[in-house]
């Protein structure tokens, strides 16, 4: 376990002591890391993952009275979010798999990568800057809505909300189709924050 001293340090933006937490740390994520993903890259991702939020949220840190068990949560959310994240990027492939072979719709007149990328880049700036914020903390970077309420230090509800109110903005903006709606969202998360 490491001196509280170093805790209290990093929470009020020392680096030094930053460094001397990640040096304790890092091969321990790692490791936890690599038990779950069994790939180096997607381990070592995690890892600065974690040191991100980490130092994102140093404020908090001094509060907690088990630092291995604060970061080691942080650590695990980090990559349940992760499994989600895939999973659900498998399940729409799936579906946009299938989809396209039973579909009049051509594959490539569906998915144009490009002209989605666009589209949605000019939606996204259409939102107000916070539901922007949002919606991007959530799906570029896979973060639960309690972990953008915290990093944000606004309501659970609040990011709930936003969150609803652009997929419906997406949504109306896209005519409604289910399917399109589903597959674009897709694709455009996917091409964009890939």
């Amino acid at each position: 376990m490491i001196d509280k001293t170093i805790l209290k340090l990093v929470a009020k933006g020392d680096k030094r002591a930053f460094d001397v937490l990640y040096k304790n740390y890092h091969q321990k994520i790692f490791a936890f890391a690599l038990s779950y993903f069994k790939n180096e890259e997607d381990a070592y991702d995690l890892v600065q993952e974690v040191f991100i939020k980490i130092w994102n949220n140093r404020d908090k840190l001094g509060l907690h009275s088990n630092p291995d068990a604060y970061i080691f949560a942080i650590s695990r959310n980090s990559i349940i979010s992760q499994f989600r994240k895939r999973s659900n990027e498998n399940d729409y492939l799936k579906y946009l798999k299938e989809k396209s072979s039973t579909n009049s719709i051509g594959a490539e007149e569906l998915c144009s990568y490009n002209f989605l990328t666009q589209y949605y880049k000019d939606l996204i700036s259409q939102l107000p800057p916070r539901r922007r914020e949002i919606f991007v903390l959530s799906r570029k970077n896979g973060l639960l809505n309690r972990e953008i309420a915290e990093q944000l230090k606004i309501s659970e509800k609040t990011v709930e909300n936003q969150l609803t109110k652009a997929i419906s903005f997406f949504r109306k903006k896209l005519g409604g189709d289910k399917f399109f709606f589903s597959a674009s969202l897709f694709l455009f998360i996917w091409h964009c924050f890939s």
